[in-house]
């Protein structure tokens, strides 16, 4: 699915237009799949408060806000400049809808008015944000400015009841659809329902921060259209490896679905692929053992585990399915797979740093390789990653990332998509740029962005298992771009399918790991 700019919404807007639908149609349909959003998300929701803005971001507002006010939610409507200052005629009918349905309406225009504001934000479940819509840019004066401070910083008072759930019209207000820029004062939504494709600005810091989960709903605008002007057959497999792919990319289930190896009924261990895990060290004997687990739950035929020699008989009673071996035994197991995982908690030294290298120069062992965490911590000249031609994925978070780049965290996170796709380019490697809003770079200048995760999976040992789980994917036969594609979305769906079942709270990367086949076979 791409990921686009405000013009080419407004494009798509009036695309729909030119084919006979009304404008007030897209705004109809838009309005009510905010609000049936809502209600998915905020259960047994009572009561809400819907601030809006006077162009067509204010009329979805006032859409939503019908249909709530219909489902039996008591809703009251603020709106932020006088009637006769909205410029949207659509807007400006809904809002005689709602006005002869007598729900509740206040025009900001008094503190006294402000204090009425805060009194229903405060009470309500769900608090909806329309002020601003995709055409925003610069920074936010005067009630609307007041009205965000409120939406933000009032559920810090509630003590007698749950605090209210933010939920943004299209983009969170004050932040910028095509840049990812923010204004001083923006809306922290807990969840953006944005329209037909996502917005590239809620991919990008620092809005990406603003905008909490995002969910993408159609509104009637058909395919094929401006973005998709030709439609592929569903059985075909989208264009990723080796193509070069205009625009930002979001990860769907469709798509990893279509290139998704298939297992035949034929199939024998070896048929899905040999997976060398060279990874641990004192004290660090998990994140081995996770990398190699998420291997074989995500369908690898056999894993080998290498561990320094000191740990091996530990690390043996730990791994039941896992092939464990030493280190002295590495050259011959890696001469046997199909692609070797290396990093995870190896620890640093100068036998490490040798070993890393050896491997990346190595002219015998010509082997996909899938390098994370020490193995990262090893490289001092990312142009050994060019060496020797091999199919590379690199799995860094954004203080290795850093460092390899050469630039600060802070360079990092403002630009990750331009940042990784550049080192991708440049060195020939699938970069994998963990984080919110995982971004995936290719050496053919894709990019991918993974839409799925949550504040959960910060825990030790879900990273080394994306790197056991992109190693799978590889062995089962898949190019290291497709893999990590493929890889990031299951992790952050088989995180999200764990913290369903056992809650947010000490959540674990082994939870994640017996998720993923479960993950998987929903998607194929």
């Amino acid at each position: 699915m791409r990921a686009i700019t405000s013009d080419e919404m407004k494009s798509l807007e009036g695309y729909a237009v030119q084919l006979g639908i009304p404008s007030r149609i897209l705004m109809e349909n838009a309005g009510m799949k905010v609000a049936f959003t809502a209600l998915h998300e905020v259960k047994r929701a009572k009561s809400a408060a819907v601030i809006c803005g006077n162009g067509g971001n204010g009329g979805d507002g006032f859409v939503a806000a019908r249909y709530l006010h219909d489902a039996g939610v008591k809703t009251e409507v603020f709106l932020l400049q006088l009637e006769t200052d909205i410029r949207s005629g659509d807007a400006l009918a809904n809002l005689s809808v709602l006005k002869k349905l007598n729900i509740p309406l206040t025009v900001l225009s008094s503190d006294d008015d402000l204090g009425k504001l805060r009194d229903s934000i405060m009470a309500s479940d769900i608090v909806l944000d329309a002020i601003f819509g995709i055409g925003f840019k610069g920074e936010i004066k005067g009630n609307a400015s007041k009205a965000i401070g409120l939406i933000n910083d009032s559920r810090k008072k509630i003590l007698d009841k749950r605090p209210y759930t933010v939920i943004s019209v299209d983009i969170p207000s004050g932040t910028d659809a095509s840049t990812g820029e923010a204004a001083s004062t923006c809306v922290e939504a807990d969840v953006t329902v944005t329209f037909e494709y996502p917005k590239i600005g809620l991919l990008k810091y620092p809005a990406s921060r603003y905008a909490g989960k995002i969910i993408t709903t159609g509104i009637g605008i058909p395919k094929p259209n401006p973005i998709e002007p030709e439609m592929p057959p569903a059985a075909a497999k989208p264009p990723v490896s080796g193509a070069k792919i205009e625009g930002i990319q979001v990860t769907d289930a469709n798509f990893v679905s279509a290139i998704m190896p298939k297992r035949k009924v034929d199939s024998h261990k070896g048929t899905f692929g040999k997976v060398l895990v060279i990874a641990g060290s004192s004290g660090m004997m998990g994140a081995a053992v996770l990398t190699a687990s998420a291997a074989l739950r995500s369908g690898s035929g056999l894993v080998i585990l290498c561990v320094p020699d000191s740990i091996k008989e530990f690390v043996n009673t730990m791994s039941l399915e896992v092939v464990v071996a030493g280190f002295k035994e590495i050259e011959e197991n890696a001469r046997e797979c199909d692609v070797i995982a290396i990093g995870p908690g190896l620890s640093k030294g100068k036998d490490i740093d040798k070993l890393i290298n050896s491997l990346l120069r190595s002219s015998n062992l010509k082997k996909a390789l899938v390098l994370d965490a020490d193995a990262l911590n090893a490289i001092t000249d990312p142009n050994i990653l060019k060496s020797n031609g091999l199919d590379i994925v690199i799995t860094p978070h954004p203080g290795e990332f850093a460092r390899l780049a050469g630039k600060s965290v802070e360079e990092i996170q403002k630009d990750r998509m331009g940042y990784a796709s550049r080192f991708a380019v440049d060195f020939g490697v699938t970069v994998v740029l963990k984080g919110a809003y995982t971004v995936i770079a290719g050496k053919d200048k894709q990019i991918y962005v993974n839409p799925v995760a949550n504040p959960a999976m910060a825990s030790a040992g879900v990273g080394d298992a994306l790197t056991g789980l992109i190693a799978s994917l590889i062995g089962q036969g898949m190019t290291g771009f497709d893999a990590a594609v493929a890889g990031t979305f299951i992790h952050g769906m088989a995180g999200n399918l764990s913290a369903s079942l056992k809650g947010r709270q000490g959540l674990i990367a082994s939870d994640i790991i017996e998720s993923i086949p479960y993950t998987i076979e929903s998607i194929i």
